[in-house]
This record gives C-alpha cells, sequence and structure tokens, in this order.
C-alpha cells in the first residue's frame, strides 16, 4: 500500500472521536518497574544467574542459606549427556573422584542434587571467579609475566602433585581447567576424563586419554597401547607452562593429523626470549620419550619453580570490572522477601537514562543511596567502655552511604540476617547468627564490613546499579 494512502487512512476519524487524543508524556512520568526474579531454591542452595555454559551444560552462581557462602552449580540434563559419547560415564566418574578429593588446589564438590522428574543434575562446587585461559585471552600477547606464571605453576604442581599421591591422573590440565578462587587460589578443575589408578597394581600404567589435543603426549598422539599415567599430566602440565609464558604452544598443526605428527616427530623449539632456566625446565618436561621425561618431583625442585621471581611487569588482571564478581542471587532474594516496594525505591526512565549516561564515563557518579542495594548497617554509638565482642552483619536491601554516619563515636555493627530462605515467608522469623569477625575500632565500620564481607562470607565487596 502507498505510504501517503496509508498515512490519510490512518488520520480520518469519526465525529464521535474527539475523545482520541494523543498526549506526549515526558520520561520523568514513566515508572520503570524492573522484571520481577523467579526465586529457586535447590536443596539449600539460592539460585542466581548464569555464569557460564559449555558442551554439558551451564554454570549458574548460588548461596548457601547456612553459611552465606557464594557457590557455582553445574546444571546438567541427562538427554543431553546422552548425546555426549561417554557423557553420563564422564559426570559419575567426575563426581566419584571429587567427593573423595579435598586439597586446596582442587576444586571442592559440596553437595550432588538429583531432579528425576526434569531429568537434571545439580553439582554444587566452590565458586570461582575466573580461569587461566580467560586471563590469557584479555592479556597482551596472550601470556602472562613471568612472576605471574610462576605463581600460577607452583599451585598447579601442588595439586597435581596431591592428585598423584592420591592415585588420579587428570589426564586434561590446560589453561582452560584451571580456576582461580575469589583468593586468587589457583584450582584444578574438569575431572570427566580423569582416571583413578588401581593401587594394588603398584605403577601408573593407563591405556587411553581424552585430553584436549593440542596438549597431548607424543604415546597419546602415537596411539601407545599403554604409557605411565602420571607423566600424561606432567606433559600436559609442561605445554600449560609453555602457553601461559610465550603465549603460543610447543606443537601446532592446520589439522588433527598434521599436529599429532608434529607432536610426535618434531623437535622442541623454546622461544630465544625465555629464561635459560625456564627452557631447561620446559625441556625436561616435553620429552617425547614418557620414560625419559620428568617426575614431578623433580618439576618440583627444579631451579625455576624455587626461584623467586620479581614483580618487574604489570600482572593480568583477573577482570575486576566483571559482572561475576557481583552478587547476582541478591535480586533474587530480594524480589522474594519484600512484597511490595516503597514509592521512594521507584526509579522513573528520566532517572534511568541519567544514570545509563553516567554509567558511559570512566567513573560513574552516581549518588550512592541508589548504588548500594545489597547491605544495610543498623550502627549504634557506644562509648569505649561498651561491649566490644558485639560485631555482626547485617543482611538486608539498601547501604547508607558512609559519609551519612557519625564518625565521631566507635560504632558496633550490628547484624540480623532475616529469613529470606524460608519457602513460607509469612512464617518465617528473623533470626541472628553471629560471625566470627570483631569490630576494630581503630577501621571504623566499614572496613569492619568490607572484611566481613571478604573473609566470613567469603563474597567480593561490590556495588550493584540500579537493575
Amino acid at each position: 500500500m502507498d505510504r501517503d494512502l496509508a498515512s490519510d487512512r490512518f488520520m480520518e476519524f469519526d465525529g464521535d472521536d474527539d475523545a482520541l487524543l494523543i498526549q506526549r508524556i515526558d520520561s520523568n512520568e514513566i515508572i520503570y518497574c524492573p522484571p520481577k526474579r523467579k526465586y529457586k531454591l535447590v536443596g539449600k542452595y539460592v539460585m542466581g544467574d548464569k555464569l557460564g555454559e559449555g558442551s554439558y551444560g551451564k554454570v549458574k552462581e548460588c548461596l548457601d542459606s547456612d553459611t552465606l557462602q557464594r557457590r557455582a552449580v553445574k546444571i546438567m540434563k541427562r538427554k543431553t549427556l546422552r548425546r555426549i559419547p561417554n557423557g553420563d560415564q564422564n559426570v559419575q566418574r567426575e563426581i566419584r573422584l571429587l567427593r573423595r578429593l579435598k586439597h586446596r588446589n582442587v576444586i571442592s564438590l559440596f553437595h550432588v542434587y538429583h531432579n528425576d522428574e526434569k531429568g537434571k543434575i545439580y553439582m554444587v562446587m566452590e565458586f570461582c571467579v575466573t580461569g587461566l585461559q580467560e586471563m590469557l585471552d584479555r592479556a597482551k600477547d596472550k601470556k602472562f609475566p613471568i612472576w605471574q606464571a610462576h605463581m600460577y605453576f607452583v599451585q598447579l604442581v601442588e595439586g597435581l602433585e596431591y592428585l598423584h599421591s592420591r592415585g588420579v591422573v587428570h589426564k586434561d590440565i590446560k589453561p582452560g581447567n584451571l580456576l582461580l578462587s575469589t583468593d586468587s587460589s589457583l584450582k584444578i578443575s574438569d575431572f570427566g576424563v580423569a582416571e583413578q589408578l588401581d593401587v594394588t597394581t603398584g605403577n601408573d600404567e593407563i591405556t587411553t586419554s581424552q585430553g584436549s589435543p593440542l596438549f597431548q603426549p607424543p604415546e597419546v598422539a602415537g596411539g601407545a597401547r599403554m604409557f605411565p599415567g602420571f607423566k600424561v599430566d606432567v606433559w600436559s602440565a609442561g605445554c600449560t607452562l609453555f602457553n601461559l609464558t610465550s603465549g603460543k604452544y610447543p606443537f601446532e598443526g592446520e589439522n588433527m593429523f598434521r599436529l599429532f605428527e608434529n607432536i610426535c616427530e618434531k623437535p622442541l623449539v623454546v622461544p630465544e626470549e625465555l629464561d635459560p632456566v625456564l627452557k631447561s625446565l620446559l625441556e625436561g618436561m616435553l620429552v617425547k620419550d614418557p620414560y625419559q621425561r620428568m617426575s614431578l618431583a623433580q618439576v618440583k625442585v627444579h631451579d625455576w619453580c624455587c626461584k623467586k621471581h620479581p614483580c618487574t611487569d604489570e600482572e593480568v588482571s583477573v577482570g575486576g570490572d566483571d559482572d561475576r564478581h557481583s552478587i547476582t542471587i541478591v535480586p533474587y532474594l530480594r524480589y522474594h522477601y519484600y512484597d511490595s516496594e516503597s514509592e521512594d525505591e521507584l526509579i522513573t526512565e528520566h532517572e534511568l537514562n541519567g544514570t545509563y549516561k553516567q554509567r558511559q564515563g570512566t567513573k560513574p557518579k552516581i549518588d550512592q543511596t541508589c548504588l548500594l542495594q545489597i547491605f544495610k548497617r543498623r550502627v549504634v554509638p557506644t562509648t569505649r567502655g561498651g561491649d566490644a565482642n558485639r560485631s555482626h552483619v547485617l543482611v538486608s536491601n539498601r547501604l547508607l552511604p558512609a559519609s551519612s554516619l557519625d564518625t565521631t563515636h566507635v560504632y558496633h555493627i550490628d547484624v540480623v540476617i532475616r529469613q529470606v530462605f524460608s519457602t513460607d515467608r509469612d512464617k518465617g522469623k528473623a533470626t541472628a547468627r553471629t560471625l566470627p569477625i570483631r569490630h576494630d575500632v581503630t577501621v571504623g565500620p566499614t572496613s569492619t564490613l568490607h572484611r566481613v564481607l571478604s573473609e566470613a562470607l567469603g563474597v567480593i565487596w561490590c556495588l550493584l546499579l540500579p537493575p
């Protein structure tokens, strides 16, 4: 239809259409209502937002309602696992292994839930903020400074040493399976293809390896029928160290056949810019004959591992502005607990547009009362002779700006944690819990609250923008 004819037809009104008016409304008259988030509880864990997704399923943040600690939950559908070769077997193997493992450099498994009705498996694990592969992708030249690579590699060796002492061969060591927790501890993850050795045999011989091709040793690439399992992890760790320090892989190929051919036959070439001591370590870990390759014990006492490396170059950040450093569970708790919002908390479209424009700068200049929506602080001024042991934390929905507090008094942070996790909200009663942190009168309540969050609750201090 012709555009002009369509416009004329649209503008035709009958005589009785005087009541039909088109009125312009200013943006500050439009109330922005953020969509409410459905509250979901799996066991004792409150579900948050999605952190990532892979071939096996997705990973969400969750909150332990007993300890208020952040966790990550891997959610997998059985029908998806059936479409992946050995998918269900790999998941069950990972669960069995992680239940027996406990080490500061190995990812922890806390609970496993099965929902037979929906055909889902929930694996509640330690919360990690990022992985080495993600950091490498952001890094200049796709590599770490030597001192930072050394810090992570030493932790990797510690974790592998523990696994081997328990008779576990990981078989898929690579930067993508090395995560960092909130305190920057390295965590070995993804035990889907790991193997538990038979300790009665007295050796570490294995017959299969399903790891990533770029990190596979020559004995696997060449199709050997049997080979020492622990040396597979040494080779993969050597490839990982090569990648962390040079930004490259020791062997590459345009296709799988060429890659495996290069791994088996091509000599190792270490970049010239790497330190000779590091070069000797890489050459020892990447010996093609597994029986001549360095053992993990030899790697641990190597000069490069024992040496203290100066922090001369700028570190690769873990991504402090990343959304995963925020607590994504809070909006779900807020909409579950509060029946309605007061008019003071409503945001107009005009204010929302202004907030968006201010966020485009490097440093947003938004009123703190709009930003701090997680923790509410009830501060009680007291004298220095008061009870110095009354130090708790209050979890609610808003934190007053520090500038509004009277800093001439000694403050105690009184904490009441509301029973927002009860499925029956009307019958849920407010309960008080004490956290093992004593208030330090020399640093003030803001620093104390920051310490409570980081140490007792295991969370990172963050500011939440309006939803």
